[in-house]
């Protein structure tokens, strides 16, 4: 299967396989509503520290990590995450989309990143299996790889 939007000319909204390009597009919202679910749950992580006393508020001015209890610290490192290679991901979408890139597979591809993703969150705010949290790591890493190569190989 080939992604091909067919835009023609500078119209965007009359995209010939539309399907296709709404799976890409969903994926992505997908991950950038996670990563809004990861900041509130990092909210309230902070909060119920201190509401139990086992963090100053007066730390978030200068973020003092080490003074953290660990359930906050591990959902600060994990938004951070969010924004570190996901940020290529949306770039890579992005172009594929705007450039109209004929990627094949790129909305399978774009759904398997985004899986491999909100595997490793749950891995990571959850039981923090390091080696099963890695291998979705990884897997996120090579599938975002690929995505990105097929689109550079396209871009001629």
């Amino acid at each position: 299967m080939t992604f091909h939007c067919g835009i023609p000319g500078f119209f965007l909204g009359f995209w010939s396989d539309r399907k296709y390009i709404a799976l890409m597009e969903k994926a992505m919202l997908l991950l950038g509503l996670w990563t809004i679910i990861c900041g509130l749950v990092g909210v309230g992580s902070r909060l119920f520290a201190v509401k139990k006393g086992k963090l100053n508020p007066q730390k978030f001015k200068i973020l003092e990590a080490s003074d953290m209890p660990p359930y906050v610290l591990r959902t600060h490192k994990h938004l951070t995450n969010l924004f570190e290679f996901p940020v290529i991901f949306y770039m890579v979408c992005l172009l594929i989309l705007v450039k109209d890139l004929p990627v094949d597979n790129a909305d399978q591809m774009a759904w398997m990143y985004v899986g491999f993703r909100l595997i490793h969150s749950l891995i990571h705010l959850g039981p923090n299996i390091l080696p099963l949290r890695t291998l979705a790591y990884v897997g996120s890493q090579i599938t975002l790889a690929v995505l990105a190569i097929h689109a550079l190989l396209k871009l001629g």
